[in-house]
């Protein structure tokens, strides 16, 4: 996720750009694994059919575009999804 990423801002009547997504999913206990990076919790929402909730990130870093969301799948409680959006620009 090292790659330069600028954001453009859209003219009137343009799409927005998205950013690339990147899905990890992986067997733990725990929410939370370090991927080194550090993250601000900006939310958390309740998902349907799930008892946990979904947690949203952002990077630290001021200049930073990229979110991430943290979410238990509701078919398998052990495995955490973890949705990056958007490349590290530091």
């Amino acid at each position: 996720f090292d790659a330069c990423s600028s954001a453009k801002p859209r003219k009137k009547g343009q799409k927005r750009i998205r950013e690339p997504r990147y899905a990890i999913q992986t067997r733990s206990e725990v929410d939370i694994m370090d991927d080194g990076y550090r993250w601000r919790k900006y939310g958390q929402k309740a998902v349907k059919n799930s008892p946990h909730p979904r947690s949203y990130y952002r990077c630290t870093n001021t200049k930073c575009p990229v979110k991430k969301r943290v979410e238990r799948s509701s078919e398998d409680q052990g495995l955490v999804i973890t949705t990056y959006e958007g490349i590290h620009n530091h």
